[in-house]
């Protein structure tokens, strides 16, 4: 049983983990930090390892990705992931399926809340403002909600949180019905340690390519529901994610 107590955060936290917090889930946080500040965003993201060696610094091939991406990796030191770590988190991302089961097995109201990078972003893709469909309301647009905090301990407090929790909502309400890839291990980003320079280039691509996905999705001041069709033929496959 879970005892871990979820502390109100001061803003929308994302934590990113993999498993030595030195390559991918570090690179990932610097990047999604890096896009929300550019979108004038207030989120906090950190990163953790299942297996980290605390106060380890980043690879020096990691480090390089992340400079080549306009980010600064000085300054990171691995971290151990515990369960707090995720009950206070308002969104987890993980580089693999596997890890994504560690952060659920560690603190299981997690599960509904956990996705792997790329499984997000590719959620998230289906939901983008460019899609034809439904138009939903503004996130960012304040309601009668947002200035009522009786009664609610998750996002009245800040109304940008509420809105970030809202576009969350819709993304486990599409989990269910997204087309799944053809491939399950799309969903994972392989672990570059100790190998090439070309798998950690390659890293890099997919690590970028999905936290521009997010960020720029969870930043949207309006954008569309998932189009009928695409959920219909996902219904209709009976094919359902995780």
């Amino acid at each position: 049983m879970s005892f871990a107590a979820r502390q109100r955060p001061t803003s929308f936290s994302i934590l990113v983990v993999c498993t030595g917090n030195i390559c991918r889930s570090p690179l990932a946080e610097q990047l999604l930090r890096a896009g929300f500040t550019a979108r004038g965003i207030d989120v906090t993201v950190t990163s953790a390892g299942t297996g980290a060696a605390a106060g380890s610094p980043m690879t020096s091939e990691a480090a390089a990705l992340s400079m080549h991406y306009g980010c600064v990796p000085a300054g990171h030191r691995a971290t151990e992931l515990t369960e707090t770590l995720v009950a206070n988190a308002d969104l987890v991302l993980t580089a693999t399926r596997d890890h994504r089961h560690a952060v659920a097995k560690l603190h299981p109201r997690a599960a509904r809340y956990t996705y792997t990078l790329a499984q997000f972003a590719r959620i998230t893709s289906g939901l983008s403002p460019t899609k034809p469909g439904v138009t939903r309301r503004d996130p960012f647009a304040l309601t009668p909600l947002d200035t009522d905090t009786e009664g609610d301990d998750h996002g009245a407090f800040d109304p940008l949180h509420r809105r970030l929790s809202t576009l969350l909502d819709e993304v486990a309400a599409s989990r269910g019905t997204a087309l799944p890839p053809v491939h399950p291990e799309a969903d994972d980003i392989e672990d570059p340690y100790r190998r090439s320079p070309e798998v950690y280039d390659r890293v890099g691509a997919l690590v970028d390519s999905s936290v521009q996905t997010i960020a720029a999705f969870l930043s949207t001041d309006s954008s569309t529901a998932p189009t009928a069709t695409a959920t219909a033929t996902a219904t209709a496959s009976g094919q359902v994610e995780e």
